[in-house]
């Protein structure tokens, strides 16, 4: 069985922030738990992930696995793209929810595209207030805002 890892943060006044490491174990049978999660790595900082069609808990670890790796790799504006979610569990996206606010305690940037009516409502009422993350309709747009923001 192979594993992956868990990416959180802690800061102490004064002192850089730091990542912490968990083993999140993967699938018995060496398959690809979430075949359609993909990271994009644009440019020195920037890392837009494509979480696909369906959130599960398999999608919400290979999320975390990868925004792990991009930021351990000095990675620090994240896009996820959760335009082509269909389906999803909430507490999938309240696990995604809650990477995106350990990325944040990292001092990282991270903005959200997400057009589903469900999954919009989702990420609004069901995980309100979870981090500090901007919520977009399409990844072009949440580049943008990326890009937009003072440095």
């Amino acid at each position: 069985m192979h594993s992956s890892h868990r990416v959180s943060a802690t800061r102490v006044a004064g002192s850089p922030a730091a990542v912490t490491f968990a083993q999140v174990p993967q699938t018995p049978y060496n398959l690809d738990a979430a075949p359609d999660v993909v990271a994009r790595r644009m440019g020195e900082f920037t890392c837009v992930v494509h979480a696909g069609a369906h959130v599960r808990e398999a999608t919400a670890q290979t999320l975390e696995q990868l925004a792990a790796t991009a930021a351990v790799d000095g990675y620090r504006d994240f896009v996820f793209d959760l335009t082509r979610v269909g389906r999803y569990e909430t507490p999938a996206l309240r696990s995604v929810a809650d990477l995106w606010r350990r990325l944040a305690g990292l001092e990282c940037e991270v903005f959200v595209a997400a057009r589903n009516p469900g999954v919009v409502d989702c990420l609004h009422r069901v995980i309100p207030a979870r981090g500090k993350w901007a919520l977009q309709p399409t990844v072009a747009d949440a580049l943008r805002a990326l890009l937009a923001r003072p440095v």
